[in-house]
């Protein structure tokens, strides 16, 4: 099974998706472009999951995991963890949280799989406030589920969560 995922370019509304099972997947928000500012007042449900299956050349829109009221100024992400597909998204500028969808295209099957309070992130390379600020793309989760590698957009660098 061929697994892929990359950072979004930084636009809200554009991801650049992700590929698995055979279908690319991409979050797209239903507003064109909201800007920095407007990406505050959406809510969850303003975006979803489009898949296209390379194969049959169909497609299908998900909706992303429930559990938002508000979203940050810091787009939400897809990523692939444990061959599964994967959603996260800053919390209240308090939380790093990813979605696990053990079901593959299948909606109701989104589990709240880590809920990480930036206070924990903290490290001699970042302050809180820093991290509340980037963009997190989760890059690798161990078998056990014990141990996260994240990418940290604006500085570049990798984060060992365990």
């Amino acid at each position: 099974m061929e697994t892929y995922s990359k950072f979004s370019r930084g636009y809200p509304g554009v991801n650049d998706g992700v590929y698995l099972n055979g279908c690319r997947l991409a979050l797209r928000s239903k507003i064109c472009f909201v800007g920095v500012s407007g990406l505050e007042k959406m809510d969850i449900r303003e975006f979803v999951i489009v898949s296209l299956d390379l194969g049959t050349k169909t497609y299908t829109q998900l909706m992303p995991p429930g559990g938002y009221d508000e979203m940050s100024a810091i787009e939400p992400l897809l990523s692939i963890l444990m061959d599964c597909l994967c959603f996260s998204n800053d919390y209240m500028r308090t939380h790093f949280v990813i979605w696990k969808m053990e079901e593959f295209v299948v909606e109701e099957s989104w589990i709240q799989l880590l809920k990480i309070n930036y206070q924990n992130l903290k490290s001699m390379y970042f302050d809180v406030y820093d991290l509340q600020n980037s963009q997190f793309l989760p890059l690798h989760l161990s078998d056990h589920g014990d141990t996260l590698i994240l990418a940290n957009k604006e500085e570049k660098q990798a984060i060992l969560y365990n």
